[in-house]
């Protein structure tokens, strides 16, 4: 049996799920120095410091802690929408 709408519901519900699990652009790099903090990073590459959450997650893979962070490390900066 078909769907009412002949399926076009579920077209833009994976449109909007592609649209929202696909990066808003590229990403960019930041080298770490001292002083630096997530919160600070985050307020310069997108304007507001509770981003800082995203860049830690983007580096999970190096990152333990967001409060654990070290001069020289290189973190990705998401591109956020």
């Amino acid at each position: 049996m078909a769907a009412p709408d002949g399926g076009l519901a579920l077209a833009r519900d994976m449109t909007a799920l592609v649209a929202a699990s696909t990066p808003a652009g590229p990403a960019r790099f930041h080298t770490l120095e001292k002083g630096d903090t997530l919160w600070a990073i985050a307020k310069a590459a997108c304007g507001d410091g509770t981003t800082y959450n995203a860049i830690f997650e983007a580096n999970r893979p190096m990152l333990g802690d967001p409060d654990a962070i070290y001069p020289g490390q290189v973190l990705r900066i998401p591109a956020l929408a």
